[in-house]
């Protein structure tokens, strides 16, 4: 296992965890609708290309998670807060592993990475339905802070209630 600075070259196989993964995690608290629509695509590849390229500013950061053969299995990307309603400086925008990588480290050890860039101090919002995520945030020490729970649309299609965990 190798974590390291995600890379432009990564954006493919960052776009394939994402999706792989939501077609997995989020299968009967999203709609159908809004998981059809979330593939491997050129243009969610493309959206990865800029977001590792941005990283190069420095307010974000993107991390992969290798495999033994080199091949990206997982990724974590955050940096500077987008919701001033919380009283954290920095966010976890966005972590997954892929389905055949759970429960192996993989996760443990993006997380940990990413603890390490945020200087421990920071915030995460989860579906509120995502059981398997809020055990995994919880045991990674994460607390649950009710009063900054929101109601999200995703894709336009759906609202879904999102949890909100933070970290010291």
């Amino acid at each position: 296992m190798k974590i390291r600075r995600a890379e432009i070259s990564d954006a493919e196989a960052i776009a394939k965890v994402s999706a792989d993964t939501w077609q997995q995690a989020y299968r009967g608290i999203m709609s159908d609708e809004i998981l059809a629509e979330r593939r491997c695509s050129p243009e969610r590849i493309e959206s990865w290309r800029r977001r590792v390229k941005d990283t190069l500013n420095g307010a974000t950061a993107i991390y992969v998670a290798e495999d033994e053969n080199g091949k990206v299995v997982g990724f974590a990307w955050g940096g500077v807060s987008k919701d001033n309603q919380v009283p954290r400086n920095m966010e976890l925008y966005a972590f997954y592993v892929h389905p055949n990588f759970q429960k192996k480290g993989y996760g443990q050890a993006l997380f940990e990475t990413f603890r390490k860039y945020s200087t421990g101090r920071f915030y995460l919002y989860a579906l509120q339905d995502n059981k398997k995520a809020a055990d995994f945030y919880q045991k990674m020490g994460g607390v649950l802070m009710p009063e900054y729970a929101k109601d999200s649309p995703h894709s336009g299609h759906q609202k879904l209630k999102e949890a909100c965990y933070f970290f010291e």
